[in-house]
């Protein structure tokens, strides 16, 4: 522990250190954190810290799981042996046995939320395959700073389910980070720009799709290759994707009110009116008659 750190007790008597080399702070914990939480986290301290100019973290460890988000400033990150470099956007977590070294830049000193959390079933690295401690600027998937507002907001506004919902939105980032470093290592395959040029292929032409093999002639790739593609990475069948795209177009056209069972079917690629019924309500579980009685 820090000179310049002061310790709490939270709930099971476990010592969390806070620097006292920050200022306009807001801290915030829960004290029904004991409880079993309804999702794999179990968030029950943290808060916003302005660091000083001279603000500086040595820890060879930390007795819970933590997780940091950088809202402005710059800093030097080392998280067992790698170094990073810190900045607006940055997000990382560490825990038990995980050493931590983080100095802030004097002429622009970090600004940061900090959650501390418990992980029962593991840690975030086994139940969420999260292997990577430091995820970066802007990873994490869509919305990932929103979300993190969103906790810390919830979080001092200690209403009688912010807890609950707190662990909900650390859940959600933390699935989106794995997510994001999944989506990464994809990016630098091969077959993952072959499978976003079929993808958008299927997305700008869909109705004018009628068959797989149209799909397979236009990019001169078997079925059989652009089955397994969408398998690894989309867990969808191409013909559902395609499907997909057909039926929530022909919900828009119901939706309008003045369209037919079979116009609809048409518009979208089915010269059989009974056939589309079945895949529509397949895909939607309505049918397209029910959608336009509800329209009325």
């Amino acid at each position: 522990m820090d000179n310049n750190d002061r310790s709490v007790g939270n709930m099971s008597q476990q010592l969390i250190e806070l620097s006292e080399q920050v200022f306009d702070t807001r801290y915030f914990s829960f004290s029904k954190a004991e409880g079993k939480s309804h999702v794999p986290v179990n968030v029950f301290f943290g808060g916003l810290e302005h660091c000083n100019e001279d603000y500086r973290i040595d820890r060879t460890g930390f007795p819970v799981f933590l997780m940091e988000y950088v809202v402005d400033g710059v800093g030097e990150l080392t998280l067992s042996g790698e170094s990073h470099t810190l900045k607006k956007g940055c997000l990382y977590w560490y825990g038990p046995e995980v050493s931590c070294h983080l100095v802030t830049n004097p002429g622009r000193p970090l600004v940061k939320y900090f959650f501390a959390f418990r992980c029962p079933e593991g840690s975030p690295a086994n139940v969420y395959g999260l292997q990577r401690l430091f995820i970066g600027a802007n990873r994490g998937g869509e919305l990932v700073a929103e979300l993190i507002g969103m906790l810390f907001r919830e979080a001092i506004s200690a209403n009688e389910d912010s807890w609950r919902i707190c662990c909900s939105f650390l859940d959600v980032i933390l699935l989106k980070c794995a997510r994001s470093v999944v989506l990464e290592q994809h990016t630098k395959e091969k077959a993952w720009g072959v499978f976003r040029k079929v993808k958008e292929y299927i997305e700008d032409n869909y109705l004018e799709i009628d068959r797989m093999q149209d799909i397979s002639e236009e990019m001169e790739l078997t079925a059989a290759y652009i089955s397994r593609l969408f398998k690894r990475y989309y867990h969808m069948t191409p013909y559902n994707f395609l499907m997909q795209k057909k039926m929530e177009h022909a919900l828009d056209l119901l939706r309008q009110g003045n369209m037919s069972v079979q116009q609809a079917a048409a518009m979208t690629g089915f010269d059989d009116p009974f056939h589309f019924s079945r895949v529509f309500k397949k895909f939607k579980g309505i049918s397209p008659s029910e959608v336009r009685n509800v329209i009325g």
